[in-house]
């Protein structure tokens, strides 16, 4: 069996082996006196007794307190006060380990915070309360070797190497229990090392658990008695798949591998089917951006061409866009908005299966003489061209339609004087029963009310009767026996 040798001597002068033990021990309280005055806003002192907050800060502004004592003061009349830092809450002495700078803030109830003070070199001396100790430990724990030999229960040739020119830094312990090494602390290792292994192989740190042992790299915290939280980074048994595993309350779990033979990587599956296989029983996955969230899907068609395409969301619109070669130039080619739900396609759209529209008419982008509302009942613009105006006189054969307020299918491009105007299909009509009472079925032609439709009165000659070619508007499909109202019509012009 390997055995560690660690050398420790103690040399006192002039006093007793009973008297170096009562001074080797003694640590100093740890207590900083503090003064000070405190004043409020107006600079008048505070008096009395003031609950006072203490905190330890890395920074002179901001940050998050390292150390923090609430203390109840005696103020005096001029404001001034005397603490006793760590009175209340003990101040942790490896606070003062380093050359890290420490500021002071005081802040009374009920007050802000005062201008924070730096610490200087005096309470770092807390940490000479340390110095008889390593890492915390008594010297009376570490137990003296005086070599490292192959053998049963052996850290391994490498792991010797490594403890004998490097394990320092704050080293804590180095225990053997069967054929593992454990280190309890801080280690620092020059050079390289190998666990499981009997030699290094030009890593700093190989681990390696042989034909029948995982090589498990584990992380973890754990609280004083408590379950462990952290992860394990080891090889699959058998395939020898690269796995990353969750601990939670000490259950481990797998959720991520890189499958070996074919270079697929897995989240939440241990079969990847592709490059990147991503299942869930939840949400899959997040993609987030700090202006937009982006997927690009690329064909690599040669060195330098390529065919891009991308699945984005920028600014609540979720596009799929193309990209150019030279990725210089993006167009949107279908834009959904997502708080609307409106669709926009730039290019051809071709179904192979039915349209189906919540809204029952075919509408399309008309020049409009004024802003007709949605209703009114409109007729070639005489004076215009490719324009549309409200109907004014009685059995117009002019007529085109109604303005649509929600086409179900929309052709044709907006503008600001245009109109929706539909021209088959079932729309809401402005009409007016004054000449003559409605009933659903009949059909309907131009007023003498402007944008308002009417009965439609047959003309008859003999036992024939026909309306006016051209004029007919549509066929009501609800009565109005008097008034003026809106009624659905289906628009079939004739």
């Amino acid at each position: 069996m390997k055995k560690i040798a660690i050398g420790l001597a103690m040399c006192v002068s002039g006093i007793g082996a009973s008297e170096a033990q009562t001074v080797g021990t003694a640590v100093p309280p740890p207590l900083i006196p503090f003064s000070g005055t405190m004043t409020d806003v107006s600079g008048a002192p505070l008096v009395g007794t003031v609950s006072t907050i203490f905190a330890l800060y890395e920074e002179a502004a901001g940050g998050v307190p390292l150390w923090v004592d609430i203390q109840a003061l005696q103020v005096d009349p001029t404001g001034g006060y005397l603490a006793l830092l760590g009175a209340g809450t003990a101040l942790p002495v490896s606070l003062f380990a380093s050359n890290q700078a420490l500021w002071l803030g005081v802040q009374p109830e009920g007050h802000g915070e005062l201008p924070r003070t730096r610490f200087f070199s005096v309470p770092y001396a807390l940490k000479a309360g340390d110095a008889d100790t390593l890492g915390g430990r008594s010297v009376s724990e570490f137990v003296l070797f005086s070599e490292f030999e192959d053998g049963e229960g052996s850290v391994g040739a490498a792991a010797a190497d490594a403890a004998a020119t490097g394990l320092r830094d704050g080293f804590a312990g180095l225990t053997t229990t069967s054929d593992d090494a454990r280190i309890t602390g801080d280690a620092h290792i020059d050079g390289s090392a190998g666990i499981g292994i009997s030699s290094g192989t030009g890593a700093n740190l190989e681990v390696s658990g042989g034909e029948n042992k995982l090589g498990i790299f584990r992380v973890t915290q754990r609280a004083t008695g408590g379950a462990a939280y952290g992860l394990d980074i080891g090889l699959s048994p058998g395939t020898g798949d690269p796995v990353f595993s969750k601990i939670v309350n000490d259950s481990v779990a797998e959720v991520m591998r890189f499958q070996r033979s074919t270079g697929y990587v897995g989240i939440g599956t241990t079969t990847p089917d592709g490059e990147l296989d991503l299942e869930g029983t939840t949400t899959t996955a997040y993609i987030k951006g700090t202006a937009q969230a982006a997927i690009s899907l690329v064909d690599m068609e040669g060195p330098t061409n390529a065919k891009e395409g991308r699945l984005i969301n920028n600014g609540g619109t979720f596009s799929f866009q193309s990209v150019n070669d030279a990725r210089s130039a993006v167009s949107d080619k279908l834009a959904i908005n997502l708080a609307t739900g409106a669709v926009t396609i730039s290019g051809d759209l071709t179904v192979s299966g039915n349209v189906a529209a919540k809204y029952q008419d075919v509408a399309e982008w008309v020049e409009a003489v004024g802003a007709p509302p949605p209703g009114t009942v409109v007729i070639v613009d005489p004076a215009g061209r490719n324009r549309v105006m409200t109907s004014a006189t009685p059995y117009d054969g002019k007529v085109l339609g109604a303005v649509s307020p929600q086409p179900g299918l929309v052709l044709g491009e907006p503008g600001p004087t245009k109109v929706l105007v539909a021209q088959s299909g079932r729309v809401k009509v402005k009409v007016d029963a004054s000449y003559g009472a409605i009933a659903a079925g009949d059909l309907l032609a131009t007023s003498p009310t402007p944008g308002h439709a009417m009965r439609s009165a047959p003309l008859t000659q003999g036992k024939l009767s026909w309306h006016r070619p051209g004029t007919v508007l549509g066929k009501a499909l609800e009565p109005l026996r008097a008034g003026r109202s809106e009624i659905l019509v289906l628009i079939t012009l004739q």
